[in-house]
């Protein structure tokens, strides 16, 4: 799966081929998409209006307005690979690695809190994203 970004630069996804059989694994795995390709829009169908979403030692974000402007002003990732989305009940967690335009590569691990254990609605991120060393 990958999306132009123009001056032929694409994003490379390497997904889990276990996320079809959960429907939030399955969100799980759009969202983190949908962020490398900076679709705030899509995200933002699925986040709770109070969303907290914290990224350690970088920035804390407080409701989804200010989320989606975060997004568009992130930075340009080449490659991404999602080794594993993990669910139960209300709680998820993802991790993967991701490579910028620029060569620098890092490690997330995404903790996710939904709203509830039977809504598709994010109430709190905690993201750990660790720049890898070359």
């Amino acid at each position: 799966m990958s999306k132009h970004l123009g001056q032929n630069e694409e994003i490379r996804f390497t997904l889990p081929k276990d996320c079809g059989n959960s429907p939030k694994k399955k969100l799980i795995q759009e969202i983190i998409v949908a962020a490398a390709r900076k679709d705030s829009s899509f995200i933002l169908e699925y986040c709770d209006e109070a969303l907290c979403w914290k990224i350690v030692n970088k920035v804390n974000l407080q409701g989804k307005e200010k989320a989606g402007a975060y997004l568009q002003s992130n930075m340009m990732i080449s490659q991404l690979e999602l080794l594993s989305v993990i669910t139960h009940g209300k709680h998820a967690a993802a991790h993967g690695q991701l490579t910028l335009t620029n060569g620098d590569a890092y490690s997330f691990c995404h903790v996710i809190d939904f709203v509830s254990a039977g809504r598709n609605v994010l109430k709190n991120v905690t993201s750990y994203v660790i720049k890898l060393d070359e």
